[in-house]
């Protein structure tokens, strides 16, 4: 159960990172078209269908791992997950056509409705992920859902906040964008952040604060990752900057679901009454361990000849 847990949650925490990283993106795009536009499109068009490729990675793992959770998806999400799709769809198309586009009028609407968009999807998303946490506007005994609970619930408005907060943090740091003079303000941002997600536990989902209190050791490496690239982030590495950001979010989603574990809906439903114990199992898991290997390969490579060996690879931009 642990293994199967933790293989799940290791894709999620990726995908999470990507789609999180490309939120960012799009918050830069709204906020200052002509002066981010050049970097988040050189981050975004050749990875955002692998971002794609990580979300159906995830579930079609998630159905192998806790086919009830599917079933439960598909009929208490199924309104805020039709909707996601339907705008994510507007996020595909508008990307897509801003690639062709020669004017830069056009370009330049295109790309604001691809960001907002992605905006939307990730509140989507994220409203769906905190109440799966919490279990706040969902009734499993019915198989149904208050919507506006969901969405406006107190733990899902902190959450939010705090993951935007760590989100623009990250977002600076990872395309050196700037939103004041001080050179330290992703760090601050991303301290709040983490306030805000503590306190949203401790208010709403009180299991989780607990296990914080004899786990809290374990978010140091997050801390250290952090510092070194809001240090970084000076002018020291701009490379290295994006490798420790990436990794500050990867390894505090990962940090999440150790504190998380092993349950869901609040504390109504154990993971180990819901994983999966066939036979098949184990062979699932070795699929599914050589499918991630493989995905990583791919943005290893990516991100080695892109961000971390310029000269030889692809061109990033000046500042970049």
């Amino acid at each position: 159960m642990l293994t199967s847990f933790f293989i799940n949650y290791g894709i999620f925490s990726a995908m999470l990172t990507l789609l999180l990283v490309e939120t960012g993106a799009s918050v830069l795009v709204l906020l200052n078209y002509s002066r981010y536009i050049d970097r988040v499109l050189k981050y975004i068009v050749p990875i955002w269908e692998v971002n794609g490729t990580f979300v159906a990675f995830y579930l079609v793992n998630l159905e192998a791992t806790y086919p009830y959770m599917v079933k439960l998806i598909g009929t208490v999400y199924i309104a805020p997950v039709l909707a996601g799709l339907i705008i994510f769809m507007a996020h595909n198309a508008y990307l897509a056509y801003s690639e062709y586009i020669g004017k830069e009028e056009p370009k330049r609407l295109y790309m604001k409705i691809y960001s907002t968009s992605m905006v939307l999807v990730a509140f989507i998303a994220v409203s769906i992920l905190t109440s799966a946490v919490s279990g706040i506007g969902i009734n499993q005994g019915k198989m149904s859902i208050s919507l506006l609970t969901m969405f406006l619930n107190g733990y899902n408005i902190l959450m939010f906040i705090g993951i935007v907060l760590i989100t623009l943090s990250s977002t600076l740091m990872f395309f050196n964008a700037r939103i004041s003079n001080w050179n330290f303000t992703p760090l601050l941002l991303a301290a709040i952040g983490i306030i805000v997600v503590g306190i949203a536990s401790l208010i709403y989902v009180p299991y989780i604060a607990a296990d914080f209190a004899r786990l809290y050791l374990y978010l140091i490496p997050a801390i250290g990752l952090l510092i070194v690239a809001s240090v970084l982030n000076l002018g020291l590495n701009r490379r290295f900057t994006r490798v420790a950001t990436v990794s500050f979010l990867l390894y505090g989603i990962m940090y999440f679901g150790v504190l998380q574990y092993p349950y869901f809906f609040g504390e109504t439903i154990d993971a180990g009454t819901i994983v999966n114990s066939s036979a098949l199992v184990p062979y699932v898991n070795w699929i599914t361990l050589l499918g991630g290997i493989f995905l990583v390969a791919i943005l290893t490579v990516f991100a080695y000849y892109t961000y971390l060996k310029p000269e030889d690879g692809f061109r990033t931009g000046a500042g970049n």
